[in-house]
């Protein structure tokens, strides 16, 4: 055998172990890529369902409004308290409740009213925790204006505000 044999062979003995490395360092950082993707799609789609929620609750507070037309065209609506709201403790009138003392003919628009304002938000601290509800009643032109809003994570790990409006005639 020659030197230059001897010598060709002593450098190659190696290589298979540098392409192996090459490989798993590539492997290594398309896996880091991939899972880095993922997160952001976790984050989107959880942001998706949170629109998807906030929609819904605008919708359903829309129609209560629309159901309930004497205390509407009053603006009672405007006039209740929707943020804060101990679930715990239901309103003393329960009008869909026929169990309880008033029976649901027996209500008033106003009770129809509160009762809707405690259902609705307590549906929307449990769909949407850390919310902030906003039903605000223009008299001048008879619409109610409705919005569901909370903060949640952008795709670059910042906190965004995000809302849902909508502004309804009763």
């Amino acid at each position: 055998m020659s030197i230059k044999e001897a010598i060709g062979t002593r450098f190659q003995e190696g290589s298979t172990l540098i392409e192996i490395l090459v490989a798993v360092l590539i492997l290594s950082v398309t896996l880091i890529a991939q899972a880095g993707v993922q997160v952001l799609g976790v984050r989107a789609n959880a942001n998706a369902h949170l629109r998807s929620e906030a929609a819904i609750l605008v919708n359903d507070i829309s129609e209560r409004i629309r159901a309930n037309v004497p205390a509407a065209l009053a603006g009672t609506y405007g006039t209740l308290t929707y943020n804060g709201v101990n679930c715990a403790v239901p309103p003393a009138d329960q009008c869909s409740d026929n169990s309880s003392a008033v029976a649901s003919a027996a209500c008033t628009a106003t009770q129809v009213a509160q009762e809707d304002a405690f259902l609705w938000s307590c549906n929307a601290q449990t769909v949407i925790p850390g919310n902030t509800l906003s039903v605000v009643w223009d008299n001048a032109n008879s619409t109610y204006a409705l919005q569901v809003a909370w903060t949640t994570i952008d795709l670059t790990g910042n906190p965004q505000t995000q809302n849902v409006s909508a502004v309804i005639h009763p």
